[in-house]
C-alpha cells in the first residue's frame, strides 16, 4: 500500500495576506492626497461657476432696470430662485458693502456685494490650490 499524504490548500498564506495589505497601503498614500486635491478643485470651479452666476443675474438686473444696480440680491434674480452657494463656505449669505472697491478680510465665506458698482466677490480670503486668494475671482 502506497499511503501519500496530500496537502490541500485551502487558503492564503500569511506572507500572501501582508503583501496584498502593503500593496493597498501603498496605493492608498498615493491615491487620498489626489483626491482631496481633486475634491477641492470641484469646488473652486463651482465657486467660479456660481460667481459668474451672481454676476450674471446682477447684469440682467442692471439692464431691466436702465442702468441702476439692484440695492439687494435677491432669489427671485435666478432661475431657480435660489442665491448661488458659496462652495468654499458652504453659505449663501450676502453681507453689503460700499467700499469701492471691495475690501474682502474675511475668511467666513458666503458673498460681498457693493450695489452701488455692482461688484460682487466671495467673502473669503483664503487661497485656491494655486495659491490665489478666493476674493480675487
Amino acid at each position: 500500500m502506497n499511503y501519500t499524504l496530500e496537502r490541500r490548500k485551502n487558503g492564503f498564506t500569511l506572507i500572501e495576506i501582508m503583501i496584498v495589505i502593503v500593496i493597498i497601503a501603498i496605493l492608498a498614500s498615493v491615491i487620498v492626497p489626489q483626491y482631496a486635491q481633486l475634491v477641492q478643485k470641484a469646488k473652486e470651479t463651482q465657486l467660479q461657476q456660481n460667481l459668474s452666476s451672481m454676476r450674471d443675474a446682477i447684469n440682467i438686473q442692471f439692464t431691466k432696470s436702465n442702468g441702476q444696480f439692484p440695492s439687494t440680491i435677491i432669489p427671485s434674480m435666478f432661475k431657480q430662485n435660489i442665491i448661488p452657494m458659496d462652495p468654499i463656505g458652504k453659505t449663501d449669505s450676502i453681507q453689503y458693502s460700499d467700499e469701492n472697491p471691495l475690501n474682502v478680510i474675511s475668511t467666513r465665506g458666503g458673498w460681498i456685494y457693493n450695489g452701488n458698482t455692482g461688484e460682487v466677490r466671495i467673502n473669503n480670503t483664503d487661497k485656491d490650490l494655486n495659491g490665489i486668494p478666493y476674493c480675487k475671482y
